[in-house]
């Protein structure tokens, strides 16, 4: 109703009131009638109170919603800069729903906090405001500072528990449809349904690039990165149980791991497998590789990766796939292969340590004990030199470079390199 509305707006002490007459019960009505008809009074809805309560009327939209057909504030502000000071000292540990209004455009903000006070203390400072729209948008916020709190009045629709607020939030948002809300179902997950632009992304990236970046210039603990990793073993993982597709990741990379102090040598299947023998960190025997170290790790250990060619038994091309391998072994003298005990039909592996580079231009060949060493020696990446050692094309490389394969056993076998892009 109208008048309970402005009698809660602008207080009572704003209202005059008058006993225009006094009259038997009978005539009540037919009196009030009168009255209304003479003085034309504009906060009465029912101008025929003699007739029937919904006589000769619809029910308009607003009114199927009997809870906030009106939509009666329990406090209003009109002008929010002015009343800041009596907002919050009203609003101070209370739990509600709160609606801004742009008086210059009539647009709308509807809001619940579980503290009033500590969200409307937020939303009147300028400078959280400016640091939020740094990371996020905000129709809101914009308006605020666009227009000043001036030009905005408040009002508190409701409080509630704290468990009904997004509900009640919900509620009101429905009704009044705001046109400053960016979610309209506040009971959902933030991003329910929606998702982040491509500008947004970009936004979100950089701030949390450099000095922006929680983690900028620490490390974490190794007590961290072990909670990190026990954190994703076991039922834990996102892959546990699950095959992994087929030529999804990097292959395992085979190493040989000599200990100096008895000259033995093992080879592991991967850098984790001997991490795991060795009870030591993978990162480890990773960092070890990159620096291209020579000196043993603990003065103990010394690693050497071991690659390996994949090559079909008939038709002499090369295999990409890491299934259909056989261990095979060199005879002494006769050059032929024999299978190991790992046989798997149609295929068979060649191990090697080193490879040689021929320069066409000079005639020299130089020695590489990896395809990184040789990579970085010629300036190229160590991925052409894997391109040509596995392609059959007596085509150099730049019409210059021919590689080859040492294998373990000191045998070479040599691939020339085709002509290829970078």
């Amino acid at each position: 109703m109208p008048i309970c509305r402005d009698l809660l707006k602008y207080e009572y002490s704003n209202f005059s009131l008058t006993i225009i007459e006094y009259c038997e019960p009978s005539e009540l009505k037919k009196r009030e009638k009168h009255f209304i008809k003479l003085l034309n009074s504009a906060y009465n809805f029912i101008k025929n109170s003699t007739a029937s309560p919904m006589s000769g009327r619809k029910h308009t939209e607003q009114s199927q919603h009997p809870e906030v057909a009106a939509l009666i504030p329990i406090k209003s502000y009109s002008n929010a800069e002015a009343d800041k000071k009596k907002i919050l000292k009203e609003n101070k540990n209370k739990s509600g729903i709160y609606m801004f209004t742009n008086k210059k455009n009539g647009k709308k903000y509807i809001g619940s906090a579980v503290d009033l006070y500590k969200m409307l203390s937020f939303d009147f400072s300028t400078k959280a405001l400016k640091n939020e729209l740094k990371n996020s948008q905000s129709y809101i916020y914009n308006a605020l500072l666009k227009d000043g709190y001036s030009n905005f009045s408040l009002e508190i629709l409701e409080y509630c528990s704290i468990e009904e607020l997004l509900k009640r939030e919900k509620h009101f948002i429905d009704f009044v449809i705001p046109k400053y809300n960016i979610i309209h179902d506040p009971t959902l997950p933030p991003m329910s349904g929606r998702k982040h632009s491509d500008e947004t992304k970009i936004i979100m990236s950089d701030a949390k690039k450099g000095e922006n970046n929680p983690m900028f210039g620490q490390n974490h603990t190794e007590e961290s990165k072990t909670i990190m990793s026990e954190v994703k073993k076991g039922e834990n993982n996102p892959m546990y149980n699950k095959p992994r597709a087929e030529g999804a990741g990097m292959p395992s990379q085979i190493i040989e791991v000599t200990d100096i102090t008895n000259n033995q040598t093992t080879t592991y299947d991967s850098i984790h497998e001997a991490a795991r023998a060795l009870n030591i960190n993978h990162t480890n025997i990773s960092k070890y590789f990159s620096r291209n170290q020579q000196k043993p790790y603990k003065g103990i250990y010394t690693f050497k990766k071991i690659i390996v060619i994949k090559k079909t038994e008939n038709s002499g091309s090369f295999l990409k796939s890491k299934k259909q391998i056989v261990e095979i072994k060199k005879t002494d003298n006769s050059g032929s292969f024999l299978k190991g005990k790992k046989q798997i039909k149609g295929a068979f592996e060649i191990t090697y340590k080193k490879i040689e580079v021929l320069d066409k231009n000079t005639n020299q060949t130089t020695s590489y004990d990896s395809i990184s060493e040789a990579a970085r020696a010629l300036n190229i990446t160590k991925q052409v030199i894997s391109y040509h050692l596995k392609a059959l094309n007596p085509k150099p490389y730049k019409g210059r470079y021919t590689f080859s394969v040492l294998i373990s056993n000191k045998t070479t076998t040599k691939h020339s390199a085709p002509s290829i892009k970078e």
